[in-house]
């Protein structure tokens, strides 16, 4: 019985009951662009089971000058309502770093934000389309 206790503790610690065990997997590709004014990082979070992109977190990081920042922040604060009604969950904070993050669920994706976002269903063909625009992917 004690071994059997063990081997359950070492199975729940090394996460084989988590969602990898059940076949999801997460991608993540940066790409980061600099300029005088605005250092924009650009994160997508690929969250997939056999090649099919169930989830994607797109996070986008602004650190600037404060007239930059503030146009970003205008900008994004008047585009929330059309993420909304695309069934886009927005979060943003304002920090020292500007961050916007869009949780997009693949189930319930529109044509307006797959073509905004240039989103796949296969997570192989959106990798090599994020690689080919210059993020890393790991």
């Amino acid at each position: 019985m004690k071994k059997i206790m063990i081997f359950l503790c070492v199975l729940l610690l090394t996460g084989c009951f988590g969602e990898e065990s059940r076949g999801h997997l997460t991608n993540r590709c940066v790409k980061v662009i600099e300029t005088e004014s605005l250092k924009d990082e650009t994160i997508y979070e690929i969250k997939f089971i056999q090649d099919i992109i169930e989830n994607i977190k797109i996070i986008h990081n602004y650190e600037g000058d404060k007239t930059t920042i503030d146009s970003i922040k205008q900008s994004h604060e008047s585009q929330v309502r059309f993420y909304e009604r695309n069934n886009v969950r927005v979060e943003s904070t304002n920090n020292d770093i500007y961050t916007i993050t869009y949780n997009i669920d693949m189930s319930m994706l529109t044509n307006e934000i797959r073509e905004k976002f240039n989103l796949l269903e296969e997570r192989s063909k959106l990798v090599l389309s994020l690689e080919k625009d210059g993020y890393k992917c790991e």
